[in-house]
């Protein structure tokens, strides 16, 4: 792509045109126009009869994009970079800003208003400004590789406190030399501290054991504000000030090199008109001993990390920490429903299969080719517990229906009472009529209600049934004589849609697994449901995504059924 000023010549005219107009004591910056084709407008703003230097950059894709205004000397309160002195002049979204626009009018109209505004302060400011805090370490750079996270128990600390100890819990390791990714376990005044010693809550056992490869103890400071740079001996100059000792911390082994790190507990705006404290790293790194290489620094912005923060992006799953799923059947149906399940941060999943992944299940499977010759259930596991602190998911690889030849094999029967022992759900993806009616029955015996998930040849359609027979409702059995009487009507298939490629063990079916992906978001939002919800009776969720004779549709097709007691059901006893 041209850059903007060679491929929109009249745009180019009608800026500098509006700016004479407009704002006449900004120039355009000719040499980068002529060697780099760039508009850079200079100029100043008149404040309290002082011009301040200030600048209007545009990027290359104007005018789809707002250009920015840069006034470092300004140093304003709110709606202001004070790490890069560019100002807030409009809302984040690109939905501010329309192509008719131009960078003239941000100078005359918008800088002029934000300066009344702030001189207005209070409920003015409040009402004028976008309902949005400005947290100021969202404008630290990151560093490639690294990661703090914390939890709401390790940013309670009494104002009085100035400095003490954190301790750090050491998880995965970044390629990256010197990528610190920690999680904040505990904090500690000093032993000097005013009113007497004091250390936190400790972060939630879900987080903290996932960070316990190793545990470091480095110092931390309070500072009442950020410096206006983003120099990390800035910082650690500005907390030695607080606290000459805490501000001298040691340098420890690391990831391809030695650390200095150093805690700095700063306030900041985390929504309008709320101030929080929060977690930054100064973090100084070096080679190891022999190893030639410049020292380096970076800052590290803390990201909270706890369910209510979570769940601040998806209010109607507050409360599924508290409850456990266990999902049979690993394919196509049950893998990508494992991995949104750890995504709701569902507090325990377990989860069987029989099945090692083999090269060919990868066009519908949650991972590639790294995973080919483990167990379905234990990749997922493994997965789930690496990325998804809050759930507690348990793999379990046991081929149900094999007997059990030796004193070592674990017996079915142990597994599946461990399987099922304590969950709010079970969901059924097998596809398998023996395994499902072994485990209907132990559901009915344990009044556990069940969600069932298929997908149809071809990938024509699917359904999934939400079976509560404690509510009156009807149970597995009744869902297979509605099916087999066609009360219940088959979704779309398509004939012959069976396949065995070559070295597989067993025939499968045809399908993309985008097409099962409609399926696995229906078996989600029917499982949120019932695992959050009052109690309601049993459904049947049809989908089409092709006619029956094989004319794909504009888009799938959902049909609701009720789902009663059947007469013939052995059961659920109701007289025909």
């Amino acid at each position: 792509m041209r850059p903007w000023t060679e491929r929109l010549p009249e745009r180019l005219a009608f800026e500098l045109a509006e700016f004479e107009r407009l704002a006449p004591g900004f120039t355009a910056d000719q040499d980068e126009l002529a060697r780099h084709q760039r508009l850079v407008m200079h100029g100043g703003i008149e404040r309290d009869g002082s011009s301040i230097p200030a600048r209007v950059v545009y990027p290359d894709s104007f005018p789809y994009m707002r250009p920015e205004v840069y006034a470092p000397e300004l140093a304003l309160q709110r709606h202001f970079n004070p790490f890069d002195g560019n100002l807030c002049l409009l809302d984040r979204s690109t939905r501010e800003w329309d192509t008719s626009d131009s960078g003239a009018w941000l100078i005359a109209t918008r800088l002029p208003e934000l300066l009344a505004l702030l001189a207005q302060g209070g409920q003015a400011l409040r009402a004028g400004e976008a309902p949005q805090g400005e947290p100021l370490t969202s404008f630290l750079t990151t560093f490639t590789g690294a990661a703090l996270f914390f939890a709401q128990e390790t940013i309670e600390v009494p104002e009085r406190l100035v400095s003490g100890t954190l301790e750090l819990g050491l998880g995965m390791a970044s390629p990256v030399a010197g990528a610190l990714r920690a999680a904040v376990i505990s904090v500690r005044s000093s032993k000097q501290a005013p009113g007497g010693q004091w250390r936190s809550e400790p972060a939630p056992e879900r987080l903290a054991s996932r960070f316990q490869a190793t545990r470091i103890a480095i110092p931390w400071v309070r500072l009442d504000e950020l410096p206006g740079t983003r120099d990390t001996d800035a910082f650690i100059d500005l907390a030695r000030e607080v606290s000459p000792e805490a501000a001298a911390p040691r340098w420890l082994p690391a990831q391809l090199g030695q650390i200095a790190p150093l805690a700095l507990l700063v306030p900041e705006e985390v929504r309008q008109g709320e101030i929080e404290q929060t977690w930054v790293l100064a973090v100084r790194v070096r080679p190891p001993s022999g190893v030639r290489g410049a020292p380096t620094a970076y800052l590290l912005r803390g990201e909270r990390l706890s369910i209510a923060d979570l769940h601040a992006r998806t209010p109607a799953l507050a409360g599924i920490e508290n409850r456990a799923v266990s999902l049979v059947g690993l394919g196509a149906l049950g893998a990508p429903t494992a991995m949104e399940l750890a995504r709701t941060q569902l507090g325990t999943l377990k989860m069987l299969d029989k099945d090692v992944l083999e090269v060919g299940n990868i066009v519908r499977w949650s991972f590639g080719l790294s995973s080919v010759g483990a167990p379905k259930a234990a990749i997922l596991a493994e997965q789930i517990q690496l990325q998804y602190p809050f759930t507690n998911a348990t793999g379990y690889t046991q081929h149900i229906g094999a007997p059990t030849s030796t004193n070592s094999e674990a017996r079915e029967s142990e597994v599946l009472t461990a399987f099922l022992e304590d969950s709010d759900l079970l969901i059924d993806a097998t596809g398998e009529i023996g395994v499902s009616q072994l485990l209907a029955d132990l559901a009915r015996e344990q009044r556990t209600p069940m969600l069932c998930a298929w997908g149809t040849e071809g990938g024509w359609g699917g359904a999934v049934a939400e079976l509560r027979p404690e509510q009156g409702g009807g149970c597995w059995f009744c869902l297979q004589i509605a099916i087999d009487e066609e009360s219940v009507p088959a979704p779309p298939a398509e004939p012959g849609g069976l396949v065995q490629p070559r070295g597989c063990g067993a025939p499968t079916f045809t399908g993309s697994s985008f097409d099962m992906l409609e399926i696995v978001a229906q078996t989600l939002r029917c499982a949120r449901r019932m695992l959050l919800e009052p109690p309601r009776r049993s459904s049947v969720h049809l989908c089409s995504m092709r006619s029956r004779d094989g004319r794909e549709l504009a888009a799938p097709v959902w049909e609701t059924l009720t789902l009663d007691p059947q007469p013939r059901c052995p059961y659920c006893h109701v007289d025909a």
